[in-house]
């Protein structure tokens, strides 16, 4: 099942930030292993692992989609509890590209004051545009949910979620929110096969993280 990971960032300069980190279970240690190497060679510290949900029963998701879901929305909760400003969110199988934190830079210097949600990891072809923002930055939805920032206004306006009114896995539902939502267009974090996001994205589907969209409605 999917791990979800949330850094909790307090400051804009990620070296004066709290980052915490949500695993699932023991039995994946090896995920907790390679993400705790994916933030070291970044210079990401100060990690506090917690436990996310280690799947559950949904009528229209598996027992990894229901537990990724779940895992997001108690995470959503959780940041508007502790008052956070802003989160970096990453599940287990993430991969941050190089020289993350000056990207990330980038992108917290150029967002406007009442955004809500941007991802980090964009799958190409996976998400609808409105309008550049900068030269890495594009206003408009999007679906993964492998790495993105969540603001607490965002969190505010997605933690009242129930995982068993949930119609769809989580990203399919995030996109179809109506929230002031950006993402990057080439991406600061993939899945499993760093450089090649469709392919990370299709091996989370082999890895029985998520399966293709399907319409419930």
């Amino acid at each position: 099942f999917p791990v979800t990971i949330a850094a909790i960032c307090t400051d804009k300069d990620l070296s004066k930030s709290l980052i915490s980190t949500v695993y699932n279970s023991e039995r994946r240690r090896d995920r907790r292993e390679k993400v705790e190497k994916e933030f070291q060679r970044e210079g990401l510290e100060h990690i506090e692992f917690f436990t996310a949900t280690d799947g559950c029963d949904h009528p229209r998701m598996n027992k990894g989609e229901c537990g990724c879901t779940d895992s997001h929305i108690r995470v959503w909760n959780d940041i508007v509890a502790k008052g956070h400003p802003w989160a970096l969110v990453f599940e287990d199988d993430a991969r941050l590209v190089e020289g993350f934190k000056g990207a990330l830079d980038e992108v917290l210097n150029v967002l406007p004051a009442d955004w809500d949600y941007v991802n980090l990891g964009t799958v190409p072809g996976l998400h609808l545009f409105e309008r550049r923002v900068s030269r890495n930055l594009i206003k408009g939805s999007s679906t993964t949910t492998h790495a993105y920032l969540i603001s607490q206004k965002g969190a505010q306006h997605l933690k009242h979620w129930k995982t068993s009114d949930v119609h769809f896995i989580i990203d399919m539902q995030v996109a179809r929110t109506p929230m002031n939502m950006f993402y990057v267009e080439k991406p600061l974090a993939y899945q499993n096969v760093s450089g090649w996001p469709i392919i990370g994205f299709l091996w989370s589907m082999i890895d029985g993280d998520l399966v293709v969209y399907r319409d419930w409605e």
